[in-house]
């Protein structure tokens, strides 16, 4: 089983199962033709990846002999898979350059599909009702500007989110009542999940999707050159009060690649070139 202690990593072709407690590689799984993507845990048991030769595979566990099968194989894309999410216990969507499609999950039957001049880049569940992307033209990269909030059962648009003014790095729920955006233009916007306003601007830089990361309800970290900033959320949040944060520096000496979450008050920093893995201890 996937426990808490095993993080996954994409490297060129494989997925990585890394243990923290031992501090090797407990499985290397030959997943895609050309680069993996994406990778998230469907559950103890099961992984689902993205790859750029356009297909999404299911990964299940083979309990008695400890090695990872390719149980389902979900084709229809026609560009590199980017992100994937589970919505219910039967249902996921994903995201490529030119359409968002929702698969059952049992037989691997794509379900809906929508298709535009817009690209589907980031997928991110809010609750059973809604997910959010962030998109923008295929024919210009630099331009995924907005967020659009999609009905989970119809994958209708519900409404769009403008503010931003150029591409948007990353997307994440931080807690039942935000969602945070980063944008290459130097800011990080939380939005409110009830009204869809801009509840505060963070005058932050980051260089990449895996270069940001939520920790928990009220903290998440953001890496800029070596540097790995704490963002911690002052008090709680109710719609009529301010939305402040407090931020904690975190020197490191050398320029990291990746950031991902162990747990409350741990993150890792990944140096995906090297497979260099430190464990960092936060305060939140």
């Amino acid at each position: 089983m996937l426990n808490d202690f095993e993080i996954l990593l994409g490297y060129k072709e494989f997925i990585l199962i890394w243990n923290l407690v031992t501090g090797l590689c407990s499985h290397s799984i030959n997943a895609h033709e050309g680069e993996v993507y994406y990778i998230t845990k469907l559950n103890y048991n099961q992984i689902l990846s993205g790859g750029s030769d356009t297909l999404i595979k299911l990964w299940t566990k083979n309990l008695k002999e400890n090695t990872f099968f390719n149980q389902r194989t979900f084709t229809g894309h026609t560009s590199a898979v980017l992100s994937i999410i589970k919505l219910n216990k039967s249902q996921i969507a994903s995201g490529c350059d030119d359409s968002l499609r929702i698969w059952d999950l049992e037989n691997g039957q794509c379900l809906i599909t929508i298709t535009s001049d817009n690209s589907f880049v980031h997928l991110e569940k809010i609750n059973k009702y809604f997910f959010v992307f962030a998109g923008g033209r295929i024919d210009d990269f630099s331009n995924y500007y907005y967020i659009e909030i999609m009905d989970t059962i119809t994958g209708d648009c519900i409404y769009t989110i403008n503010g931003h003014t150029s591409q948007i790095i990353n997307l994440k729920k931080f807690n039942v009542n935000m969602l945070i955006s980063a944008s290459s233009e130097g800011t990080i916007k939380i939005w409110c999940t009830k009204t869809w306003t801009c509840l505060k601007q963070l005058d932050v830089y980051i260089f990449s999707c895996n270069s940001f990361i939520v920790i928990n309800n009220n903290s998440f970290a953001t890496l800029f050159l070596d540097n790995i900033e704490v963002w911690k959320l002052k008090s709680d949040y109710t719609i009529n009060n301010n939305c402040e944060f407090e931020s904690n520096y975190i020197e490191k000496g050398d320029a990291q690649v990746t950031l991902a979450r162990i747990n409350d008050s741990q993150i890792l920093s990944i140096d995906t070139s090297s497979l260099k893995i430190q464990v960092i201890n936060i305060n939140t």
